[in-house]
């Protein structure tokens, strides 16, 4: 692998930690609803895996930038397979409800070390000039793996069992991790355990506005779709009795999630390049926001399996171009002992999107129906052109 290439390991097991992720999203909300648990009580066990990264993402930047990304990546995928062990057990014995929320804020722990610790290795073993294709894999790799596990979820909920679907998850975040300990080699030396500084950390997350004002795209991104979108298709698609090959809300919106996610995925691949391409990197984030604004729309209104997966490929070819253009930005502007924090900050920002976003999905969806809830979702992403001519004046100023 050379110095400036990540290669496919990474992406690989990235992918894997991806489709654990993905396998429960077509499960919870309906899982919930069988509990007997109230609409609140659901978005908060959707939402609990990133508002516990909210609470632990920079204690992770620190462990990366301190002891490099090998090790938090292999623990973050073996912590993902013990929560969703605790999902099957949430199956079996009450009470059901804290069970899986316990199991996602475990599966929360993990997942902030698998994907701070990808994105900051992609970053380090990357160059400017191939950063976009770099952190593209990455991107492809979580793209792919989120929407297999979605269909492999649904498929198996609906035709086998629920505990069948946890434990593949489990299965795939641990084949993940025995990747990466078997086959990565560490590149980049770890600046050692005199970069373990809290109060440093915070004081850059804190201080430094270009940051804050990338990471804030990643808060809309987070929210719009991680939060509102995964949250609440399947009940939308209850609601609406839409049926897609096989008649059950699980299956079809997984399988409609997987279009989303495929095609941000296969997508990518020419984002990351056009990026790496382009005077200004942040050029391209102002037509992909105007996709997404009008993919919600169409969402919003659709009343036939075809509408929903043309209006969620729209969600993921416009989400996946802007994700990438703004970890390459994030790459550019920061120096590679502050990586690991640059991206907790970017990770934390949509964590807290993530978080707000399935609470307030379902609840105005219950309350005022589905379509509104996505109406509103497109004008909230609009905000993502405000970042982009922030980010196009800041690249201005760099390249003078």
């Amino acid at each position: 692998m050379k110095r400036n290439d990540i290669g496919w390991l990474i992406p690989t097991a990235v992918f894997l930690g991806g489709i654990g992720g993905g396998i429960v999203f077509p499960i919870l909300p309906v899982l919930g609803i069988e509990f007997g648990l109230s609409a609140f009580f659901i978005g908060l066990i959707i939402s609990a895996n990133k508002l516990t990264r909210v609470f632990i993402n920079q204690l992770v930047g620190i462990t990366i930038d301190t002891f490099g990304g090998k090790k938090p990546l292999v623990l973050g995928l073996i912590i993902e397979s013990i929560g969703s062990i605790l999902y099957v057990v949430s199956l079996y014995f009450s009470p059901h409800g804290i069970l899986l929320f316990l199991g996602r804020i475990i599966w929360g722990i993990g997942s902030a070390f698998l994907f701070i610790s990808a994105n900051t290795i992609a970053l380090n073993l990357s160059e400017k000039a191939t950063r976009g294709k770099s952190t593209a894999k990455v991107r492809i790799a979580l793209s792919l793996g989120v929407p297999a596990g979605l269909v492999i979820g649904g498929i198996l909920s609906s035709l086998i069992s629920n505990c069948i679907a946890f434990l593949s998850s489990a299965i795939a975040s641990i084949l993940g991790a025995l990747l990466v300990i078997f086959f990565f080699k560490e590149k980049t030396k770890p600046a050692g355990k005199n970069a373990i500084n809290l109060k440093e950390s915070f004081k850059f997350m804190f201080s430094n506005r270009d940051i804050a004002v990338i990471s804030m795209g990643n808060f809309l991104t987070f929210f719009s779709l991680q939060g509102v979108v995964m949250a609440t298709l399947v009940l939308f698609i209850k609601e609406k009795n839409i049926v897609l090959i096989y008649p059950d809300p699980r299956f079809t919106s997984g399988l409609a999630m997987a279009f989303m996610m495929a095609s941000s995925g296969i997508f990518g691949i020419a984002a990351g390049r056009i990026v790496d391409s382009l005077k200004y990197r942040s050029t391209i984030g102002f037509p992909a926001t105007v996709i997404v604004f009008l993919g919600f729309l169409l969402l919003a209104f659709s009343r036939d399996s075809l509408q929903v997966v043309i209006s969620l490929i729209m969600l993921g070819i416009a989400i996946g171009s802007n994700n990438i253009s703004l970890l390459s930005i994030l790459g550019d502007i920061t120096p590679l002992q502050n990586r690991g924090k640059a991206v907790s900050v970017y990770q934390l920002l949509g964590d807290i999107g993530g978080t707000l976003g399935p609470i307030f999905g379902i609840q105005i969806g219950i309350i005022y129906k589905f379509s509104t809830t996505y109406i509103l979702t497109g004008f909230i992403i609009l905000l993502n052109l405000l970042i982009f001519f922030y980010l196009l004046k800041l690249e201005k100023q760099i390249k003078r």
